[in-house]
């Protein structure tokens, strides 16, 4: 259940970027145990993030449960998320445990019974692309370097690994070596760009190429002004076939053979359904895929959004953006919803702007707290199409938006569905797993089968990739 085993492991990894502060979150995996036709695989997910206290290791694994209250205050969520891990691991055969030391870290391991692939054994291999090549890897990252090497291992050819750019130079300049290009680490100048000209240039000036891993989100010429001298970039994060494509360019070896992946276009929303044209809102969500939801469903009704992931932005988005609503959810890390709305409120003109609680509590107390901090109404998660568009319209202005019309331009169930947006092989696939309810998560999406894998998968990150996807190296 391919499905479910990445909703596990974007759960853990979730869990470990919101702990971690500095250092590294780590993802490894191996086969523990051979079973004949089935084999028990362990992964495990490290983090160097506080860690969890010894008595309070098993209590993580509690629905609603968090080490200590400041928890979900400072990181967001209640906790609920290791609990259906756990449970979602158990049905695969395999468990969810974690080992902790308190202020160093905490290693989360994960382990499933696995059917063999009977066609993927004794087959023809795919032939090698860099057989007999040298390849020398200068990273300060050891779990980097290691990773990299073992991908050109894969790939035919072997690596030496040296630690920074001087020792890098050092290693080129003896001839005797003689290897077939470098791979260099950007990170190794990461937050000191005025050292890198001196560094680099020796580098670049020999006669063997370079391919630079580089953060992510950068254009080509930041790249060439960050790297003076380099011609071949790779973007983090990395994998085997973007290395494979970037060496094979620097090697002056063609390409790699393998079609660049297609991303098809989401068509525009239908016209019928941009009901809120010209409504400006803005969504305070920490969690990835319930903003998408809330992007997803906002913009097919034709309102311009703005996001943010913590109250902080929140404000500073609220002080410079003309705002007809504030989607808020109350339970986000760092400055949560109430003290962000009294914030907000407190800006020029935010007494005005109506801000609606997004919450998973949903008992009548929890809805009188959020209008006792000032918030003007009040929904339960997970959204719901009909009343989500029933509050925009009560808020946006008397008269402009008449309810008939909301009513009358969101699609139903059985149609949201069938508008798969060509992405049958999407749907085809969320409609094999068991307990999926399809039909409502296509309508909660407006039909659009492809984001909705996505999101049960691990591409969430790659919505942010700014703000996320320049942490990964691999």
């Amino acid at each position: 259940d391919p499905l479910r085993l990445r909703q596990v492991l974007v759960n853990l990894v979730s869990n470990a970027f919101k702990f971690t502060e500095r250092g590294e979150v780590l993802i490894r995996c191996a086969r523990s145990r051979d079973m004949g036709e089935r084999v028990e695989i362990t992964m495990c997910v490290s983090d160097t993030g506080p860690g969890i206290p010894p008595e309070m290791i098993e209590n993580v694994f509690a629905a609603f449960t968090q080490v200590d209250g400041s928890v979900s205050r400072k990181h967001g969520g209640t906790g609920l998320g290791l609990a259906i891990a756990r449970d979602i691991a158990r049905l695969m055969g395999g468990d969810v445990r974690a080992e902790s030391e308190f202020c160093r870290g905490s290693d989360f391991f994960v382990t499933v019974v696995l059917e063999k692939d009977a066609a993927a054994q004794g087959g023809p291999g795919r032939p090698l692309r860099f057989p007999g090549r040298r390849f020398l890897v200068a990273s300060q990252n050891g779990h980097l370097a290691h990773a990299l090497a073992n991908i050109l291992a894969r790939l035919g050819g072997s690596a030496r690994i040296v630690g920074d750019a001087d020792e890098a130079q050092a290693v080129l300049a003896d001839k005797a070596d003689g290897f077939d290009a470098l791979v260099l680490d950007g990170g190794l100048w990461r937050g000191v760009p005025q050292c890198m000209a001196d560094t680099l240039s020796p580098l670049f000036s020999q006669a063997v190429p370079v391919v630079v891993l580089s953060p992510s989100g950068h254009s080509r010429q930041v790249l060439e002004d960050m790297y003076p001298g380099a011609r071949h970039f790779l973007e983090k994060p990395v994998g085997q076939a973007n290395l494979e494509a970037a060496l094979a360019e620097a090697l002056g070896l063609g390409p790699s053979g393998r079609e660049p992946e297609t991303v098809q276009e989401e068509t525009a929303p239908r016209e019928s359904g941009r009901m809120f044209s010209g409504v400006t809102v803005l969504v305070a969500e920490d969690d990835p895929n319930n903003r998408q939801v809330a992007l997803e469903v906002l913009r097919e009704a034709g309102i311009t959004v703005h996001m943010a992931e913590d109250g902080r932005q929140a404000v500073e988005i609220a002080g410079r953006e003309r705002l007809d609503l504030i989607l808020m959810d109350v339970s986000m890390p760092g400055m949560d919803g109430y003290e962000t709305v009294r914030e907000i409120r407190a800006l020029p003109g935010g007494r005005d702007v109506p801000i609606v609680a997004m919450t998973a509590h949903a008992m009548a107390e929890d809805r009188a707290a959020c209008l006792a901090a000032g918030m003007n109404d009040h929904l339960a998660k997970p959204l719901d199409r009909d009343r989500l568009f029933s509050v925009i319209s009560k808020f946006v202005g008397p008269g402009r938006f008449p309810a008939a019309s909301v009513g009358k331009h969101v699609p139903d169930r059985a149609a949201a569905a069938s508008e798969t947006g060509g992405a049958a092989p999407d749907e085809a696939l969320l409609r094999e797993v068991p307990g999926l309810d399809v039909e409502e998560g296509l309508y909660r999406l407006g039909g659009k089968a492809g984001i909705y894998r996505t999101m049960s998968l691990s591409r969430e990150w790659q919505t942010e990739p700014l703000s996320v996807g320049r942490y990964f190296d691999i």
